[in-house]
Parts: C-alpha cells; sequence; structure tokens
C-alpha cells in the first residue's frame, strides 16, 4: 500500500490506472473473455475503514485471545475494507465472522459509514477430520474427545512428559514420552471418532477462552 493525498499526482495517476482497469473487466465480462490481471485501486479512507473493522473485531470477541484475523481487503471499489475473524472454543469447534465495513461519502453524514457483520457461524473443520479418519491411525489415539499423536521417541511432545494410556477394547497400555495433540475433536464427529483409550498418566492440554 502506498499512502498519499487525494489532491497528488500519484492519486490521480493511481486513479486513472484503476479506471482503464475496471473498463477492461466489463469488456471481458461482456465478450466473454478472460478476466485481466487485478487494477490499482484508491481508497480515500484507508486508515478509517481499518480501524472501523478492528473496531468490530473487538467488540465481537473483547480482547481477540484464541483468535485468528486476516489482514484486511479493500473493495474494488475503494469504498470498503473486510476481514475474517475466527475464534477457537473449547469443544474443538470455530465460530467465525466475516466482517465488512462501507464507506459512501455520497450518503448524508450520518449514513456514510456502514457496518456489515455475517455471522457467528460454526465451523467443525469438517475437511480436516474426514483427512484423519480416512489416514493412517496406527500411532493415533482418542481420549477425552482428544486427539494424540505418539511421537517417534525423540521429538519432544509435551516436553518429554511421560504419558500411559489403555486401550479400551484390549485393555493393552501404551506409555510415551513423545506425545502430541492433535486438537479437539468436535461434537459433529465424535460418533465417528469415539474414544480409544483413557489416560492412566499425564493431562490435557489447557484451554485458553478468548
Amino acid at each position: 500500500m502506498l499512502s498519499t493525498t487525494t489532491d497528488s499526482e500519484i492519486w490521480s495517476a493511481v486513479r486513472k490506472a484503476g479506471e482503464a482497469a475496471t473498463g477492461d473487466r466489463i469488456a471481458a465480462i461482456l465478450n466473454d473473455r478472460p478476466l485481466p490481471p487485478a487494477g490499482i485501486i484508491t481508497v480515500a479512507e484507508a486508515e478509517k475503514l481499518w480501524q472501523a473493522v478492528l473496531a468490530e473485531c473487538e467488540r465481537l470477541v473483547p480482547g481477540q485471545g484464541a483468535c485468528m484475523r486476516t489482514a484486511g481487503a479493500y473493495g474494488v471499489d475503494g469504498r470498503s475494507c473486510s476481514a475474517f475473524l475466527s475464534r477457537t472454543n473449547e469443544d474443538g469447534t470455530s465460530t467465525s465472522w466475516f466482517i465488512i465495513v462501507h464507506h459512501n461519502p455520497g450518503n448524508r453524514p450520518a449514513a456514510r459509514w456502514h457496518v456489515q457483520v455475517h455471522g457467528p457461524a460454526t465451523d467443525s473443520h469438517d475437511e480436516e477430520w474426514q483427512r484423519r479418519l480416512d489416514g493412517d491411525r496406527s500411532r493415533s489415539l482418542v481420549c477425552g474427545h482428544h486427539w494424540y499423536t505418539i511421537g517417534p521417541g525423540s521429538s519432544g511432545g509435551f516436553g518429554g512428559h511421560r504419558f500411559r494410556f489403555r486401550n479400551l477394547a484390549t485393555g493393552e497400555v501404551t506409555e510415551s514420552r513423545d506425545m502430541w495433540h492433535g486438537g479437539v475433536i468436535p461434537p459433529a464427529w465424535r460418533e465417528r471418532i469415539p474414544d480409544t483409550h483413557e489416560m492412566l498418566e499425564g493431562f490435557h492440554p489447557a484451554y485458553t477462552p478468548a
């Protein structure tokens, strides 16, 4: 991004380039041709738009602990900014929102700024859990809806703390000082991925709430 004033030569040149790119894209759509590369856009209120997005993220999840937020994306018309916010939940799901702030200088002052929030939506990470369900589970186990994988013995999982698990089907006890945590299985997947072991020694990772 380049910051400049709206009366500068840079602003004028960039605006002309953006308008030309928009014309090329419209022509490509109308004539069923491949779209040209994205053009340069000008955003008169870039900082205010981004700060408004950040303020809405903070309102949705104060402090934003255990959260992931994307970088801001400005709209092609130069009058909007958006971001995706996702919060990790204790049950293995994520709650997500899509935030977009619009600025329309043609509206009356009280209606020039508009905030839209799409969500909340619950994400059970279906693709990831299906991949694990279909993959090699010979070194993995499930205990208390937590997914664990036994390391090769030298990768330092959990700082070398000793874990002992008992197989619920066979009673066999597994011990390792190289155990890795693979996350909490969301409720939607718990029937398909049930517990296979009980923990005799060790601990589940602590959850840090938002």
